[in-house]
């Protein structure tokens, strides 16, 4: 007997609100062990995670009370489900950039619109003007690697343009089929030129 569909999506958004709950837990261990002098790539030896990871980790459980945590694990998107990771390293820029104040304004829009990461990052840049996150890219030592890495970087690209084209002809939305098809056309040609 399967599950219904509001059985199943109360269950999903459990376990996105455990593993948040978790990771904040697992920043407060990290905050705890770097004040006994532990660094982060001691503590990446035992946990899955890299120490990139780990450091979004702490900034999480440094910027986030429990009760910002709390109400971030309370809060429903139209579609049912809480915020998940994917929207916390752009809501700790927000703070980061801004204030806390303006981190929790665009949190509740983002659960109120049921915005995507996609999109909360959209409306970041357009009323902040700053990315949310990522580092800084850096000129790589060996440049044929780095030539390498580009390529496969637009390869990646022009393969979600195929999705979204496809999508879009399945949909007979002619404006997003054709921008994404010369898109992927563009994208087709750059990589043959980087190989």
């Amino acid at each position: 007997m399967e599950a219904s569909p509001d059985k199943s999506r109360k269950a999903k958004a459990d376990r996105m609100v455990q593993r948040l709950c978790r990771q904040h837990a697992l920043g407060k261990q990290i905050l705890r062990a770097q004040h006994r002098g532990k660094s982060i790539a001691d503590l990446s030896e035992k946990h899955p995670y890299s120490e990139h990871t780990l450091r979004k980790i702490r900034a999480f459980a440094e910027h986030f009370t429990d009760a910002d945590l709390e109400m971030l694990c309370r809060g429903r998107r139209p579609n049912g489900l809480p915020l998940h990771w994917g929207y916390i390293p752009i809501l700790l820029g927000i703070e980061t950039k801004r204030s806390k104040k303006d981190r929790k304004r665009f949190q509740r829009e983002a659960i109120k619109y049921g915005w995507s990461v996609a999109q909360l990052r959209r409306v970041v840049r357009q009323e902040i003007g700053f990315k949310g996150h990522g580092r800084t890219i850096g000129v790589p030592e060996d440049l044929e690697a780095g030539l390498q890495d580009l390529g496969e970087s637009v390869d990646f690209l022009k393969r979600r343009c195929d999705v979204l084209m496809h999508a879009a002809q399945s949909k007979g939305n002619r404006r997003v089929y054709s921008i994404t098809r010369n898109l992927a056309s563009m994208l087709s040609r750059a990589v043959i030129t980087l190989k």
